[in-house]
């Protein structure tokens, strides 16, 4: 198992042995197109990685240690977060019949939204919205010796805002000069290109440009402004969806976010599809922003990260971009978590 701080630009590692013998540990840039060894004997097989350069290596074994279980009793929609420093690496949150729910050997909330009042700073941070009232558990372990653990516990972000509050996605689909540092990869200005360059790609055409923007804005208003009010835990929850052909561009005023669906990863510098600017379980930020890049998706086929790899002859194919920009609007981007829905996606909120 591996995990990312993208916000440092670190990989944290750990893994416990289930038995005697010779194991394999691979080392890879970072990318869209990184891959794997077919001979773990041998480095240069497989189809590569996706950059080169110099990094340091810290391999270290340590016995296992034990594991310290604390239990607490949550209400549907509470937003739980803790930390730990000292001897303890690995945090897990897991339910009454001891199902992990979600687990962490990292620190990464430098990633959380800066309203965010969730713990971090120590060795492994781990967050939870609890998806029913009853008893959770947090599990501290991977260390021998003394810890300090942290747990804190809040109610969302939108039940103690104002009444009447309502949050504003906006989807942006002409374009948008974005400053890279909100995602940890600079500071500069970065100028994406509009849905419609993309177009091509699909094989679509100009008078296509309005149903695929009709496609995606009715598949988000259903994922987010529907599913995710009905069956998530926060009866205050209430968004607003408006996008770029219909709307004046709100983003910069209070309680608004926005989606650029758009550009490329050569545009914006980050080798990504779906990037966002926070992670924000519980919903206490309200101005993200949150990038769905469209090269890779429009690439030729058979590029794995391409729609057109899974697109055929009788295909819908407007229903399925559609479909699949609202995912990653949703999935990569908007929240799920914020709602009171659990997920193990890192996305920012709506």
């Amino acid at each position: 198992m591996g995990a990312d701080d993208p916000s440092s630009g670190n990989v944290s590692v750990s893994l416990p042995l289930p038995s005697a013998g010779g194991y394999y540990l691979m080392v890879g840039g970072s990318g869209p197109n990184i891959g794997s060894p077919t001979d773990p004997k041998d480095p240069a097989s497989g189809a590569g990685v996706g950059s080169e350069g110099a990094y340091s290596l810290k391999l270290s074994t340590r016995q296992g240690g034990d594991q310290d279980v604390y239990g607490v009793d949550l209400k549907a929609g509470d937003v739980v977060g803790a930390t730990v420093t000292g001897s303890g690496h690995h945090l897990s949150f897991h339910d009454s019949a001891g199902t992990e729910l979600m687990g962490s050997t990292i620190d990464a909330s430098g990633s959380y939204s800066p309203a965010s009042p969730l713990p971090g700073g120590g060795n492994a941070t781990v967050d939870l919205v609890a998806p029913r009232a009853g008893r959770y558990f947090l599990a501290v372990s991977n260390g021998v010796g003394a810890y300090h653990a942290e747990l804190e516990a809040y109610r969302p972000g939108t039940e103690v805002e104002p009444k009447g509050t309502v949050q504003t996605l906006f989807l942006d689909f002409d374009g948008a000069r974005v400053n890279t540092s909100i995602f940890g990869s600079g500071g500069a200005q970065h100028d994406l290109s509009p849905l419609s360059a993309f177009l091509p790609g699909w094989g679509l055409g100009p008078a296509d440009e309005n149903k695929v923007i009709d496609a995606v804005v009715a598949s988000v208003k259903e994922n987010i402004a529907t599913d995710l009010a009905k069956k998530g835990t926060n009866p205050h929850f209430a968004v607003r969806v408006l996008n770029s052909r219909d709307n004046p561009d709100p983003f910069g005023r209070p309680d608004v976010s926005r989606v650029v669906v758009g550009g490329t990863i050569a545009e914006s510098g980050i080798p990504t599809i779906g990037i966002s600017s926070a992670t924000d379980p519980g919903n206490y930020g309200h101005e993200d922003t949150a990038l769905v890049l469209l090269d890779l998706l429009s690439a030729a086929a058979p590029d794995p990260n391409s729609l057109n790899t899974y697109l055929g002859p009788q295909s819908d194919k407007i229903g399925f971009i559609g479909r699949d920009s609202a995912t990653s609007s949703r999935t990569r981007q908007a929240t799920t978590r914020a709602t009171g829905t659990p997920t193990s996606s890192t996305t920012p909120r709506t």
